[in-house]
């Protein structure tokens, strides 16, 4: 078992689990990495960032994102230089992912349901 505090079902549930991860960058190589060693069991990301995943993982797929976009998944995580760029990439990938994250300009979250909600909660909060 990889996490045991995940227990065996939520081990299996990452296993199974498919994830994109749309952008490349420092961001998207920790991303990958981190869910690779968590035990997400297939990672599609740009080919740059393959090498940030430890091939000697067994049970795990890493592929192109492209395949991404043909298959189905429980997840993208998009990064970004900026908010505004992350809900550009958004876009397109919203309507057929239940459940879309984004990282950028150094915050992380759900993403927001427009440009203009997304732009606000990357303003900081007056103190």
């Amino acid at each position: 078992m990889i996490l045991q505090e995940v227990g065996p079902r939520g081990q299996e549930r990452l296993g199974a689990a498919r994830v994109a991860v749309v952008g490349t960058g420092t961001a998207a190589e920790r991303v990958v990495a981190y869910l690779a060693a968590a035990g997400v069991g297939w990672i599609a990301a740009d080919p740059e960032l393959h090498a940030a995943v430890d091939r000697a993982q067994p049970d795990l797929t890493i592929a192109p994102v492209e395949e991404a976009e043909r298959g189905l998944l429980d997840a993208v995580v998009l990064t970004a230089a900026s908010v505004a760029a992350a809900s550009a990439l958004a876009t397109a990938w919203r309507r057929r992912v239940p459940s879309t994250h984004w990282i950028a300009g150094g915050r992380a979250g759900a993403l927001p349901p427009c440009p203009v909600c997304a732009a606000a909660a990357a303003t900081p909060a007056a103190a």
